[in-house]
């Protein structure tokens, strides 16, 4: 009652600030598959895939009253299959309490038009505290290739365009105390299959429904500094999962430290076991132009065995994008270097230590003025690819065809990465 009182008073005592802006961003991508009949039929030709994404961004502030409204419309011209790895990043949804997404055309059509609303909410800011409601990006943890704390709305690293983590609709309160500390409550309609929204944007039942333990995520994060340390804890109710975290980051001279930790502790009737997900990750400049990152990442939860990748990969949690990667032990390491002011080169490589595999994704930006970039690269799966290459193979492989582990032993999967194609993309990006 006091921030709303509050926020009526500064909306009369000082005059709004309005802020209209966009992007515009296109995309060209293209599949290049391996010689695998099975896998990608007995024409194995590149396919492509070709986007248009413009987003407007309007924002009103008064006094301590802040509305945001994001609104994107997708055009989609196909060709094929676009990337086999990642993906825009653009065209993702979440679950929605309130449908404000749509599509003009069949999925099956040469040409599609998508529009969603990824930000809509309303935040004031009270002396000491924030409240925010609505449709909002939700973040906790500090690691960058892998991020077992991102239980909110997880977002895959493995996409183009990171600019916008999609929203998701919730109630977050965020409390402010001493110099650096910092008490934050959320609770967030999660749904029930992300994947599946993205796959059909138009089907109600999927992005809307009963609010319950299962489509729910309801955490408390909380965090202060100690020197040049900062350490944060987390808890939180997780799709009827109880996880349990902590985060931290420092520095020791020029290097940067951090480190993301999370127990999931599986409740209600299931018999899982829990499971641990941790990543301690070092940040650097090697050189005025060189910045180096490293991340190493381990996920009990992860098989070993290349025949069990697809039933892992059926689980929940990898449905609903919690979790992205199979394996239980990896590696990320990125380089970034400025060859001149205005062009900037990345390579960047996630391993699974235990197939091997990796995935590598060269990359360049090429600033062609202060509104605008050009943005050049590479998704690389490498690793042992399938064995099967033939449908016959398939046939005499006397695998049991209708389960997961069958379907792996039978196409002969051998690692991770390895069973990807090598994908590339071509990004224009402008600003008004």
């Amino acid at each position: 009652m006091t921030l709303l009182l509050l926020a009526g008073l500064s909306w009369a005592a000082e005059p709004p600030e309005v802020d209209l802006h966009g992007d515009l961003k296109a995309f060209t991508t293209a599949t290049f598959p391996y010689d695998n009949a099975v896998v990608f039929g007995d024409d194995a030709t590149p396919t492509g895939q070709s986007l248009l994404d413009a987003r407007l961004k309007f924002r009103l502030k008064a006094g301590i009253v802040q509305v945001n409204v994001h609104h994107a419309l997708t055009g989609i011209t196909t060709g094929g299959a676009g990337l086999g790895i990642g993906s825009t990043g653009v065209v993702f949804g979440t679950p929605e309490t309130l449908k404000l997404s749509w599509q003009a055309f069949d999925d099956d059509a040469n040409f599609q038009l998508r529009g969603r609303t990824d930000r809509l909410f309303v935040k004031i800011g009270g002396p000491g505290v924030d409240v925010t409601l609505g449709r909002q990006p939700v973040s906790f943890g500090h690691g960058l290739f892998f991020t077992p704390l991102d239980l909110v709305n997880p977002f895959t690293p493995a996409v183009i365009d990171q600019e916008y983590k999609p929203g998701v609709d919730a109630l977050r309160v965020d409390g402010f105390f001493g110099a650096s500390g910092q008490l934050t409550f959320v609770a967030a309609y999660a749904g029930r299959d992300p994947l599946a929204i993205i796959a059909d944007p138009r089907d109600a039942d999927l992005q809307t429904g009963e609010v319950s333990a299962e489509s729910t995520v309801i955490a408390g994060y909380g965090q202060g500094t100690v020197g040049v340390t900062d350490i944060g804890g987390f808890a939180g109710l997780v799709h009827q999962d109880l996880v349990l975290g902590a985060t931290t980051t420092t520095s020791v001279g020029p290097v940067g430290l951090s480190a993301d930790a999370a127990v999931t502790i599986p409740l209600g009737d299931t018999e899982e076991e829990p499971f641990f997900r941790g990543t301690v990750g070092v940040l650097g400049q090697a050189s005025p132009t060189t910045m180096v990152t490293g991340e190493v990442y381990v996920q009990t939860l992860g098989t070993t065995d290349s025949s069990d990748l697809f039933n892992v990969l059926s689980s929940d949690r990898y449905v609903r994008g919690e979790l992205w990667l199979t394996g239980v032990a990896y590696a990320g390491v990125s380089v970034q270097q400025e060859i001149v002011p205005t062009l900037n080169a990345s390579l960047a490589t996630m391993m699974n230590l235990t197939d091997p595999s990796a995935f590598v994704t060269p990359g360049l930006v090429w600033s062609v003025d202060n509104n605008a970039e050009v943005v050049a690269g590479c998704f690389i799966g490498a690793g042992k690819r399938p064995s099967a290459t033939t449908t016959q193979d398939l046939i005499d492989s006397g695998e049991n065809l209708l389960t997961t582990e069958g379907q792996a032993r039978a196409l002969g999967v051998q690692s991770e990465f390895g069973s990807y194609p090598t994908s590339a993309y071509v990004q224009l990006k402008a600003y008004f």
